[in-house]
């Protein structure tokens, strides 16, 4: 992917600490004067436009359009930027984002002081999100995040929304829809021009969706005043907030299922659905019945599904296909039953496509919860809403644990027999089919443990309400904590430092310092997480169920870090491996190697490492540096155990080190095939920056 950009300013560049905090929303000031409005009637009032295979903006029927696509990943407009008055440092700037089609991402640039230095702040009306990064080189996976994707309720979904931002000095000020959303630290940079932003996500580029928007109603003032909630008195326009409509969604649809028997509460209008499953025509399909890594039977009164083989997952949905059971906002109750010691369980909801959902799951023999939004069919890949978390509301052995989900809009909340567990805020699902779920873990595929699950006494309710009672009385609380963290020994004191991916990717945890052991777990990107210990050049993070180490050089700190405790690993303590590896239902688990392990063919366990030093760490990001036209850095490299590594295009092996004197900002990437076929590209920015 690439950015578009048009009309690049070459300015000085000011190198500085950055601090970042949320404060109290601001006081309220009067109105003040107006540096500048414009509603797009005339077409010279100083916007750049443009018109690219890629990019076309312009002026049209009183408003300033951008559509986005082709090969580029994101871009921005700027207003006059070849008139030094406009290059600005204190002030409020409003305007109105529209979107043509709900895809993609729009809003605003401030303080750009070239083609990638700048500061966004931008909405997702397809989600109800808004995101404030900090540009600091081509690649937006890479920026600075201020403040990563946010639900908000001033966001419109679907509609127009008016951004706001006021910015003195470091202080840096966001309203949406005349509402005060966050204010931001930042001394990166202090002055520099304004434009209009729009981008698109991977999977927008990867599926061609184009990104279009239009913008209104611009005012740019003094910093005293405070954006309003609208342009000349008008509201912004469209969906109301809460979510989409579900499309085809027949609220009061028949039920399919029967009354379920031993139901507490008493029939209502607001009831959906019900069934005890003694019927085995009920709704609760999948493309097979039987097959060698699936199991789904009727049996006892209860649905029973098995899942083993070379499956990972699978779910059986109810009514597939009829658009009255794709619903919106509901409350979802269910029994889930383990038939055995192995697996996790639960529901389905807000099903796309087979590969898009929402899935809340327990694994009953360690007393854990998890919520996971899936995207695609590799486990691995979801992101996990809530990671396993431990709760005593969740019962032990054959004992039933009663799940509830209420959704609302973007709002999930998750009860384990009628006990509040948590709410969290999904995003880009408001509709959907529901289905029952069933997984293993890794461990479990390796050894040929078959997950073995009971489903019974579902109820769908139309109502949003917390549910009142369990339905099964007195249940067995699990009495044990989850165990203790095996890499932490003694008393650790509670450090306030908290470690995130350097990179935006998924990084692994492991069992001791060193990529030799066992990887316990996961630390996603844009998740950071405690970081609880040192031992040589690893951290020791906590992610709630356990402990494990990752690699100093791929994480980003922050917070007091300085005084971490040394833990070293526990002598012969071999956590349990993070879950699921994850092969696609009817697919295999991915070949490759396991964790700290040997290929069959013998092959040693490849190492690769890629870091620059010298010149001055760019965003806090240790693979991206600044430096002046004239000066170096040093680039290593170790690729030792793969079949193939290539340095900007020329092969290289073991370990070595070239030293770089680039005149222009350049990435330079190291390109590693590994012994399973796969390539991966690793890559450092150096950033250059004009002495004038």
């Amino acid at each position: 992917m690439k950015k578009t950009v048009f009309r690049v300013l070459l300015v000085g560049c000011l190198l500085s600490a950055v601090l970042m905090a949320v404060l109290p929303a601001p006081s309220t000031h009067a109105q003040s004067g107006t540096m500048f409005q414009d509603t797009f009637d005339d077409p010279a009032s100083g916007w750049e436009t443009a018109n690219s295979a890629d990019w076309q903006t312009g002026y049209r029927q009183g408003a300033y359009y951008g559509d986005l696509g082709g090969e580029s990943s994101w871009g921005y407009i700027q207003f006059k930027s070849s008139d030094p008055a406009w290059n600005l440092a204190d002030f409020t700037l409003e305007v109105d984002v529209i979107p043509v089609a709900n895809v993609g991402f729009a809003g605003v640039v401030f303080r750009c002081i070239d083609q990638d230095s700048f500061y966004t702040f931008h909405v997702r009306p397809g989600t109800g999100e808004y995101r404030i990064l900090r540009a600091d080189q081509p690649y937006v996976e890479n920026w600075g995040r201020l403040a990563d994707w946010t639900y908000s309720p001033a966001v419109q979904i679907g509609g127009a929304n008016r951004l706001g931002i006021r910015v003195e000095y470091s202080n840096l000020e966001f309203y949406i829809n005349g509402q005060y959303v966050t204010t931001i630290q930042d001394s990166t940079y202090f002055n520099g021009w304004i434009g209009l932003f729009v981008g698109r996500t991977s999977d927008e580029y990867r599926a061609g969706q184009w990104a279009s928007y239009t913008w209104d109603n611009v005012v740019i003032s003094d910093p005293s005043v405070v954006p309003s909630s609208a342009a000349g008195g008008v509201a912004p326009g469209g969906v109301a907030q809460g979510g989409f409509a579900p499309d085809g969604a027949a609220q009061g649809g028949v039920a399919q299922g029967g009354v379920a028997q031993g139901e507490t509460a008493a029939p209502g209008a607001d009831i959906l659905f019900q069934d005890d499953f003694t019927n085995p025509n009920s709704g609760w399909a999948w493309q097979s019945e039987q097959n060698p890594n699936w199991n789904r039977i009727y049996q006892n009164d209860q649905l029973r599904i098995e899942i083993g083989g070379e499956w990972t997952w699978g779910y059986v949905q109810l009514n597939p296909g009829d658009p009255a059971w794709n619903l919106g906002d509901y409350t979802l109750e269910v029994d889930v039953i383990p038939a055995g010691n192995a697996g996790f369980a639960g529901v389905v909801f807000r099903r796309a496509d087979p590969y898009v959902f929402y899935t809340f799951h327990i694994r009953p023999s360690t007393g854990h919860y998890r919520l996971m939004q899936a995207e695609y069919a590799d486990i691995e890949t979801w992101t996990p809403l809530v990671d396993w978390t431990w709760s005593p509301a969740i019962t032990s052995g054959q004992t039933p644990t009663r799940l509830t989900i209420v959704v609302a809009g973007s709002s999930i909340s998750l009860y384990a027999n009628g006990e509040f567990l948590t709410t969290v805020q999904g995003f880009g699902l408001y509709s959907g089919w529901i289905g029952l779920f069933v997984g293993r873990s890794a461990d479990e595929i390796r050894s040929g443990i078959w997950s073995q699950f009971q489903f019974d006494n579902v109820v769908l309710r139309s109502s949003t309400t917390a549910p009142a009672v369990p339905v099964n009385p007195a249940p067995v609380i699990n009495p044990e904590q989850p165990p203790a963290a095996p890499a932490n020994q003694g008393n650790v004191p509670v450090v306030t430092c908290t470690a995130d991916s350097a990179d935006n990717d998924n990084i692994n945890v492991r069992s001791g310092p060193g990529t030799g052991y066992p990887q316990v777990g996961t630390l996603y990107a844009r998740r950071p997480v405690p970081v609880v210990g040192v031992y040589d050049d690893w951290l020791v993070v906590d992610l709630g169920v356990q402990q494990g180490y990752v690699a100093r050089w791929v994480v980003t700190l922050t917070g007091d870090c300085l005084n971490l405790p040394a833990i070293a690993p526990a002598p012969g303590v071999v956590p349990a491996p993070a879950e699921p590896a994850g092969a696609e239902p009817g697919g295999v688990e991915p070949a490759g190697i396991e964790p700290g392990g040997i290929e069959p063919d013998g092959m040693a366990m490849p190492q690769v490492m890629f870091w620059v030093e010298g010149g001055l760490p760019l965003g806090g990001k240790e693979n991206e540096r600044q430096i002046s036209i004239g000066n170096c850095v040093d680039i290593w490299w170790i690729a030792e155990n793969v079949p193939e590594a290539t340095y900007q295009g020329q092969y290289v092996s073991g370990s070595g080190v070239v030293t770089e004197c680039p005149t222009q900002s350049t990435v330079y990437t190291l390109d590693v095939l590994y012994p399973d076929g796969t390539r991966e590209a690793y890559t450092i920015f150096v950033k250059v920056h004009s002495m004038n």
